[in-house]
Formats: C-alpha cells, structure tokens, sequence
C-alpha cells in the first residue's frame, strides 16, 4: 500500500523533503558531551534521547571510526532500568586538540535511523484537525532540557495555533493502539501502537489539560483520530509531540541493559542537515546550540501517512497528477534548481543535493499526484 507525504506549511520557506530520520548534533567546544542523557520521563514511560548507547547495542564500534591522530574520550557511567555500566561515547580527540568531536555516524545506527520500522513504515497522522494550527517556529530543533545539562533533551514536534499562541486545540489519536499511561497529574499521554509485523513504538502527548483526558484508562483502545483532549491554555499554548521505537535490549560490556524507547523523528521535522561547520556532525547526542545554522526547521515537514486516513479529515482538496519517471531537475541559478514534469512546477531547492534527495524520495515511494487542501493559500501541501 502506497503511503503519502504530507508537507506541513509552516511560516518558514518551504523547499525540500528528506526520507530519513536524523537528529543533528554539533558538540565541538562543549562539556556537555560527559553527561550523556539517561532518558525523558513520560509519566511512567522512559525514553532515551540519545543514541551512544543505541549505537553499540547495535553494533558499531566507536574505535574502529578512528583516523589516526584521534583519540577516544574517556567512558562515563550510566544507570538505566536500575542497571549500573560504562558506556563508551562515540567521542573523540585530536592530537594536540582538546575540542571534543562526534565520530561520523556508524553503518548499524544509520540503518536503524533511516528504517527504524525495519522495513515497516509508519502509519501515522497529524495528531490534530484545526487549520490554524502549524508548526511551531519555537520547536523543530533539539534543545537542553529545563534541568540543565545532562537532564533531557526536546527530542519532540510542538504545534500551536498561528493566529493565538494562548488558544489550545483538539488533540486526536495520530495512529490505532492503545492507552499505556495517562497519569491524572498533568503529565502526558502514552499510547501503544503495535506494527502487522510486530514492531512496536509509542506517541506521547503533552500539555493537555488534565480534565479533558480524563475519560482515557490504561489499557483503553484508542482509534486513529479518537479525541484524546484539548490543550492545556495559558502563556505559550502547545502540543509537544513525539514518537519513540522499542528496541531490545543488549549487553554494554558484561552487563545487560534493558530494552527501552528511543525517541526518534518519523516526520522529518527535525534539522539533521550535515553542519557547515563540521565534516563529523552527527546525532549521538543532540545539538543545544540554538544559534547554529542547522538548529531550526527544515524546509520541508515530512508526515508519513496512511493514504486511506491520510488526509481525509480535511475535504476541501485538490490533486495535480504527474510522472515520477519523467520528473527533471531544472538549474534556475546558483541556487535555485527546481524539479519539474513537464506541465507541472513543483519545489525550488536551494542545492542540486537537496532537489536531487527529494527527486529519489518522489521516485522511490511512486508518487503520482501533488495534493493541495484549501487553495490558493494551501494550508497543507502532500504527495501521494
């Protein structure tokens, strides 16, 4: 079954899509890369927001990366699960250098990142109905936690509403599953979605107002759309939206860790363009640096949906049919390069990189239209 793409319209130029999820890191010059994140809480819910340890549960080996004159930074100690280890970072040194840098990313973490379904794809939609709603100039970018260093990372999506940011909206069900947690305290909603295949992953909704989730039970069945509640007002209304995949657990040395949720970015929200400043920037431990270039939103917002549920709570709609095979990339200037079908004048992409990463996802996935929903000023633009 053929998925769609949904491009969510932000205030921000909208260019280009990507396929993969990556979280971008850039740590060179700070401290912080010794205090490797043990996990967000999600009221009862724990997930990892970091990926050393998910890179060597996986497989890759931070000292067969080296280039010679580097150096491997020290191991920290970590407790996860009531489990106590040493955990080697994917850090390093130079000779003669003490700025601390990532090693590039390994083969077995950029396999699970790039499919972190293993094949399957995820099945969700927009966890909200309203139009005015957009994504949040203030979120699509990994920032410290309040608790500083160490503590928790925003490794989420936020949405508000574009014409008040002190008005809150309904939250739906973005996929089928099944209430985990819904704690009375305020704390956010978990729910259990499980693949045909048998993966499993959780969506986590935060900021509700505690009243209007209140009918949720745990162990309740949730359908996609189902309403979960409405945003908690006052100050900067938002949702906080993220997705996290169960991966098993392994051994780190001679002890066994357990199985945890690691918080991915299915929709392609997030930055994880390589940083102009640095050949080894990758996402083992996400980027707190707010100024930099690559921490802010990305041209595109990628939503992978279900082409049945994909888009039909919205009616008013339209589709421009096109070729995936006779698509171009057309050079307008230095850089501006636009893909083209003939008839049919799609995105302007500032590289011919990024046209051409957009151009293999349009053709992998067999796209055939570009939809529209409320035209000429579309509020959502997706590709199915």
């Amino acid at each position: 079954m053929k998925n769609i793409v949904l491009i969510f319209i932000c205030s921000l130029a909208i260019q280009y899509c990507y396929s993969q999820n990556y979280f971008v890191t850039d740590i060179e010059g700070r401290d912080q890369v010794l205090a490797i994140s043990t996990g967000s809480a999600f009221g009862r819910i724990k997930a990892a927001d970091n990926y050393n340890l998910l890179a060597t549960l996986l497989g890759d080996n931070p000292t067969a990366q080296l280039e010679p004159g580097q150096s491997l930074i020290d191991p920290v100690n970590l407790t996860m699960g009531g489990v106590n280890f040493n955990l080697q970072p994917f850090v390093y040194r130079e000779s003669g250098n003490s700025r601390m840098k990532n090693l590039p990313i390994g083969s077995k973490l950029s396999q699970f990142l790039s499919d972190p379904l293993q094949g399957e794809k995820f099945d969700l939609t927009l966890p909200f109905t309203d139009k005015r709603v957009a994504l949040s100039d203030r979120s699509a970018f990994i920032r410290l936690g309040n608790d500083g260093p160490g503590s928790d990372y925003h490794t989420a999506i936020d949405f508000d509403r574009t014409d008040d940011l002190s008005k809150g909206f309904d939250i739906i069900a973005a996929a089928d599953g099944i209430v985990l947690s819904n704690p009375s305290d305020g704390q956010p909603i978990v729910l259990l979605h499980t693949t045909p295949k048998g993966k499993v992953f959780i969506t986590i909704y935060q900021h509700l107002n505690p009243s209007s989730k209140s009918h949720l039970n745990d162990g309740d069945t949730i359908k996609r759309g189902d309403k979960l509640g409405f945003l908690q007002e006052g100050g900067y209304t938002h949702l906080h939206f993220a997705v996290a995949v169960r991966v098993d657990g392994g051994f780190v040395g001679k002890v066994m860790v357990p199985e945890r949720y690691y918080l991915i970015d299915p929709f392609g929200v997030y930055d994880y363009r390589k940083n102009y400043q640095s050949s080894t920037t990758y996402n083992y431990l996400p980027n707190n640096d707010l100024t930099n270039i690559v921490a802010g939103i990305k041209g595109v917002n990628v939503f992978m949906t279900n082409p049945i549920n994909g888009s039909f709570f919205y009616k008013d709609e339209d589709c421009v049919s096109f070729d995936p095979n006779k698509l171009v990339i057309k050079k307008l200037s230095s850089n501006q390069f636009r893909i083209e079908s003939g008839n049919h004048l799609m995105k302007i992409f500032s590289t011919m990189e990024e046209a051409g990463n957009a151009l293999q996802i349009i053709k992998r996935n067999g796209y055939t239209k570009s939809c529209f929903i409320g035209r000429p000023n579309p509020s959502f633009e997706y590709y199915k």
